[in-house]
């Protein structure tokens, strides 16, 4: 054997092999394609239920924000929330009092929990779940660490689903939305 004969054989190897991946991209590229035309219609049609719940007028000036923004970048980015805490603060207070005239008035809640409550704890769920990301992502965890790591995971998922049952209640098409897409 001469010299060029283990490079000839790893080149016909290689080459053996990005030819078969040649041949099998037509139809894995097909079936892609089918499948991102499916969830595409269904992404469009709950974005437009959704969109179909706000106000003529908010989604015309959302509109001309995010146009104006993506033709200039200098102007404010409408992705990105502005609200800061006191701004929190200010519109808790204000369900907080509306929920107040309504017990006065008799109005009786769906549920035992009320709903800025239900909003409170769902927000409160998020940052928990982006507190325990980061936990988890950060340096190596011995063992003990890494059970109470999950510990908090299970505690945490728990805390979901009884809020989930609450979303079935002040949400009601939110749980079919969830088992369909998730």
């Amino acid at each position: 054997m001469g010299p060029g004969v283990c490079h000839a054989a790893l080149d016909n190897s290689c080459s053996g092999w990005n030819w078969k991946k040649m041949l099998g991209l037509g139809p894995l590229l097909e079936k892609n394609l089918a499948k991102a035309a499916d969830t595409a219609s269904r992404q469009c049609q709950v974005a437009d239920n959704f969109t179909a719940t706000f106000p003529r007028e908010a989604i015309q000036d959302w509109t001309c924000m995010v146009r104006e923004w993506e033709a200039d970048p200098s102007y404010p980015n409408p992705y990105i929330s502005r609200e800061n805490a006191s701004k929190v603060s200010k519109a808790r207070l204000q369900l907080t009092w509306e929920e107040v005239a309504e017990a006065e008035r008799g109005k009786e809640t769906l549920h035992k929990v009320s709903p800025s409550i239900f909003i409170r704890a769902g927000l409160e769920l998020e940052d928990q779940q982006y507190g325990l990301q980061s936990a988890f992502a950060g340096k190596a965890h011995s063992n003990a660490q890494k059970a109470t790591l999950l510990e908090r995971q299970i505690a945490l998922l728990h805390q979901i689903n009884k809020w989930r049952e609450l979303q079935a209640v002040y949400m009601p098409g939110v749980p079919l939305l969830v088992t369909t897409f998730y």
